[in-house]
Order: C-alpha cells, then sequence, then structure tokens
C-alpha cells in the first residue's frame, strides 16, 4: 500500500482506505491572505475535499447554486467565513489549437510551474508539476518518448505515463531494482486534473488523487451557448462559432486582480485604446450607466459554489457616440463576458470571452475570443471573421499594449499601500462614478469570500524597462502557430527582398561595365528594381518588428 504523502502526489494506483479512526492531513486556506492552516480528516469521513457537489437551481438567486458536504470542523476560521479556495477550482490555461503535441510546454498557474503534454496512449492532455521526483529538474525541458509515448526527463531519462507513474529508470542497475524504485509513490509525477471542453484546455488548481476525485464532481465554467460536451467550439446545433475576433492568448506583468478589474472596467477603452478601440475625443466617451442584471436571466445560467461568486451588470453606454446595451458578467474564479444582444444590428447576439489565470505573483494570463454563431451572420461580418488570425492578433496586441505600463505600476503600487495598511485598494481608490461599480463590488467579493486573492507574495519592483513590459514575443508570438508562421513568412520575404535588390545592383555593375549609360533603359529599370527591394525589405522588417515589440506612447496617441 501507497503511503498517503504518495497519494497526494501522484495517479498511481490508490488503495482502499478503511474507515477507521486513522487520519491524514489536508490544507485548507484560511481567511487570511498568504496563511495556510491544517484540517484534519479522520477516516470515517470521505477522503476528498468536498465529496459531493450538486447543482441546484433556485430561481430567487442568480446562479445555481452548489451544495457543499456539511463541515465537521466549523470553528475552521476559512470554513466559518465561507473562503474562495482558489486551489480548488479549475482554469482555463490555454486554446487547444495553440498546443504541439510533438512537445511539452511549461506555463504557470497560482504560483506553481507545470508542463503541459499530450499523452497518446490516454489521447487526453496532461499536466504535471513541472519537477522531476528524481532531482528536481523541469520536466518541460524534456520529450515525448517516440516509442511509448511516455514524458522523458532529459536531465536522466526517467519516464512517465500520463496518470505520473514512473515507468524508466535507466540508473537501475537490474530489472527488478528498476521495478521496485518504478513502484514506490515517490517516483510518481505529481498531476493536475484536466478536461478539454469547447476548444478550451481547463486544468485544476490542485494534484494530487483526493484532487482528481472533486475535479470529476465539478464541472469548469463553460460558454452556455455552446455545446457543453464538445471538445471543440461548435454551437449547441452543431453549427460554426463566427470568430470576429480571433481566439488570443497574453501573459501579463501584472497581478489577477489588476486584470479582472481592467477587463470588467468598459471605462476605460475610449481613453486608454484611442485610436485603436474607440475615441477620447467622442463628446460621450465617459458616458457608462451600470446597474444590477435583474435575476434570473437567460444569460446568466452558471453554476457557482456560493450566490457571490458570480455577478452581472447592465451596462449601457455611448460608445462612438451611439447608445449600446450589454452585460458584463463575472464568473469566480476566472471569467469575464461581454453579453451583447443584437450585436450592431445584427441578428445574432455576441459575445467576448475572456479567461484571467492567476500565474503568479505580480502576473497573470488572459485568453480572450469574440464570438457569435455563423447561421445569420451578415456578410460584414462575415468578411471581417476571413482576416487572417495574425493579423487580428496585431490589434489585441496594441490593446493590450495600451494597458501593460499603467496596470503594471498600479499593481506595484497597490501592493506597497498593502504592505502599509492591509489592504490593495481601500484607502487609495476614490470612485465616485457610477463607471466604477463593478470594479467596487469585484473589489469586495475579492476581499469577504476571495480571502485577497489567488496569488499572495511580492510581485517585485516596477519594471522601468519598457521592451521588458511591451514583450510581444515572450508574452504571446512564442505561444502561438498563426503569429510564428506569419513571422516565418515574413522572414523568408525580407530576405527575398535582399537578396533581389542585391541581385539587382551587380547586374547593374555588370551592365555599366559593359559599356551602357546609366539613364539607359536597363541600368534604369535595374536600379529601380534594386529602390523596390530595399522598400519592401523595410516594409517587412517592420512588420517583423511588430512580432517582437512595439513602444506603446500614450502622449503621441
Amino acid at each position: 500500500m501507497l503511503p498517503i504523502s504518495a497519494m497526494h502526489r501522484c495517479h498511481c494506483p490508490t488503495p482502499i482506505l478503511r474507515t477507521d479512526q486513522s487520519k491524514f492531513r489536508l490544507r485548507a486556506i484560511s481567511s487570511r491572505r498568504g496563511v495556510c492552516q491544517q484540517r484534519t480528516f479522520t477516516g470515517q469521513e470521505s477522503v476528498w475535499c468536498h465529496p459531493g457537489f450538486t447543482a441546484s437551481r433556485t430561481l430567487s438567486r442568480h446562479a445555481a447554486i452548489l451544495d457543499a458536504p456539511p463541515k465537521t470542523e466549523p470553528s475552521q476560521e476559512a470554513e466559518k467565513e465561507g473562503t474562495f479556495v482558489w486551489a480548488r477550482q479549475w482554469y482555463p490555461l490555454a486554446f487547444v489549437e495553440d498546443l504541439d503535441p510533438g512537445r511539452p510546454h511549461a506555463m504557470e498557474l497560482l504560483g506553481k510551474r507545470l508542463v503541459i503534454w499530450y499523452d497518446s496512449r490516454q489521447q487526453k492532455w496532461t499536466a504535471f508539476e513541472d519537477r522531476c521526483p528524481h532531482r528536481l529538474a523541469p520536466l518541460s525541458e524534456g520529450r515525448i518518448e517516440p516509442s511509448d509515448g511516455t514524458l522523458m526527463c532529459s536531465y536522466h531519462g526517467w519516464r512517465f505515463r500520463g496518470d505520473g507513474a514512473c515507468t524508466r529508470i535507466p540508473q537501475a542497475l537490474d530489472a527488478r531494482a528498476e521495478d521496485a524504485a518504478c513502484s514506490s509513490g515517490r517516483s510518481c509525477a505529481a498531476v493536475h486534473p484536466t478536461q478539454v471542453r469547447q476548444g478550451f484546455l481547463h486544468v485544476w488548481g490542485e494534484a494530487g488523487a483526493e484532487a482528481a476525485e472533486e475535479a470529476a464532481r465539478r464541472p469548469p465554467v463553460l460558454i452556455p451557448e455552446l455545446d457543453p460536451d464538445a471538445a471543440d467550439a461548435v454551437m449547441r446545433d452543431g453549427s460554426p462559432t463566427l470568430d470576429s475576433g480571433k481566439r488570443y492568448i497574453r501573459d501579463l506583468p501584472y497581478s489577477y486582480d489588476f486584470l479582472v478589474e481592467n477587463l470588467i472596467d468598459p471605462a476605460h477603452v475610449n481613453y486608454a485604446h484611442n485610436g485603436v478601440i474607440g475615441s477620447r475625443n467622442t463628446p460621450t466617451a465617459g458616458y457608462y450607466e451600470i446597474s444590477p442584471t435583474p435575476l434570473p436571466d437567460r444569460t446568466f445560467e452558471f453554476a457557482t459554489e456560493h450566490p457571490s461568486d458570480g455577478m452581472s451588470m447592465d451596462i449601457v453606454s455611448k460608445f462612438m457616440g451611439r447608445r449600446t446595451a450589454y452585460k458584463i458578467q463575472f464568473v469566480a474564479p476566472a471569467i469575464v463576458r461581454y453579453y451583447f444582444p443584437g450585436y450592431f444590428g445584427e441578428v445574432n447576439d455576441a459575445q467576448m470571452w475572456m479567461a484571467a489565470v492567476p500565474t503568479a505573483p505580480g502576473r497573470c494570463r488572459c485568453l480572450w475570443w469574440f464570438f457569435q454563431p455563423s447561421v445569420g451572420a451578415s456578410k460584414r461580418l462575415q468578411k471581417v471573421a476571413a482576416q487572417p488570425v495574425w493579423k487580428d492578433h496585431m490589434t489585441r496586441n496594441l490593446v493590450f499594449d495600451g494597458d501593460n505600463v499603467f496596470l503594471h505600476g498600479a499593481d506595484r503600487v497597490a501592493a506597497a499601500a498593502e504592505r502599509e495598511s492591509g489592504s490593495r485598494w481601500k484607502g487609495s481608490y476614490f470612485m465616485p462614478a457610477q463607471a466604477d461599480r463593478m470594479v467596487l463590488e469585484f473589489r469586495r467579493w475579492l476581499d469577504s469570500r476571495g480571502g485577497g486573492g489567488p496569488t499572495p507574495g511580492d510581485p517585485g519592483p516596477i519594471l522601468d524597462d519598457r521592451q521588458k513590459l511591451l514583450d510581444r514575443w515572450e508574452q504571446h508570438t512564442k505561444h502561438c502557430p498563426s503569429c510564428l508562421q506569419a513571422l516565418g513568412k515574413f522572414q523568408a520575404l525580407r530576405w527575398a527582398a535582399v537578396a533581389a535588390g542585391a541581385a539587382s545592383l551587380l547586374v547593374t555593375v555588370g551592365v555599366l561595365a559593359s559599356g551602357a549609360r546609366l539613364l539607359s533603359p536597363a541600368p534604369a529599370l535595374l536600379l529601380a528594381a534594386a529602390a523596390a527591394a530595399v522598400y519592401y525589405s523595410k516594409r517587412f522588417s517592420d512588420r517583423i518588428q511588430e512580432f517582437y515589440f512595439l513602444d506603446y506612447q500614450h502622449a503621441h496617441r
């Protein structure tokens, strides 16, 4: 029988637990940020943190509530106050279409480094903690072994199945010694549960057998209008979506709470993104009416653990001078949705679906997608949706560039305020306008239920290096197959232009050496070709630069 500590670490075969008085420990988050306490469960209780969650619809509530099991130790501060347990949640960590099944991918979640890889034997994406149990080398630097589909640690060649079990230790002196070592729970990789739904890879925040049991009982937050059982993103009737805004991912140099604040705050758009989306010169640029959505509402059907874990606001704005009504919704831990009924005169409703993923103190990840049903879409929207993915991502890069510098700075200032006063925003924020209403509600939820936030810790100093803050390569391009492919094509075109220009000049020299006059037709045409090659080489170089870094200066926009 494996020791309990080993069971927590891997998905190796789990022994049957006896219902006696033997005890084991699980960690439970206290209501204070950054402080953990130990809860003790007896063998007569369920071994899982939440043995069953059953969805029940209550029309008087704004969401279906998941009923937790009876608490056995109500004296615990975290349970008494109902603190949101960030580690026991699903997070959409990546778009599946961005992942290469032929190699491991390094990612972060809740301050942990993870390795994401495709287990061809189980035909599923798998997540391990990014450390080999041998000597802690990052498994993301390993490789997927073609012979058996295992993940190999490149440091010493240890191999792991998708359930975390070690299958090969080359340093063992004989087969018996290898079998003994591989059968030890200490040889297992720590496995996080995963699901692929609606085109997203969802990863559970904790590893281990208990995490697998709880994760199996609780679905991730899904898009209600899409088929809930499909791995890809299709409407409930099986028709495809129309992606007027392509799926986009970006790693950001500020904390989760500032990303959520930004996503639920439409009032910044005309100012922070002037000339990209909207205009600050519109007379009604700052006009926003915000009020809670009367519930129940057909657009807000999400299962949550607690009624306060979801909120929906009705928005009335005069964006670009035109009155627009829509909804902004937040569903813990990660989802922000803009719902546009009859989007700008279209037959169909549209939505902007975003995930705010807490990766580490002072860092987060955003997944962004704008779509509507394809059936009945206008030719105008079809034309927008037909543009290349990389081109749409260039616009998205500009939008996130417009926020990065001041959200990074505000996050670091808030961290300093928290060290001095105990709060990241109370006493520091002054929010007299109705436009800040949803930000205020989110901040109150984060304090009262969210324990202050998912990734406590020092986010580090304010960075003055704009190339790091606006580093498109590290934050987006290297993660995006579409942008990498386009970058490769533009690099090839630039070299072709350089080669054509050089060839034109060489031929011009030869023609002139043969006695032709400089202004005669042949040399003139060759020089014109060389000039065109220089022009296009510069154009391609400028385009290539957009995949790496552009300095976004608000003072010049």
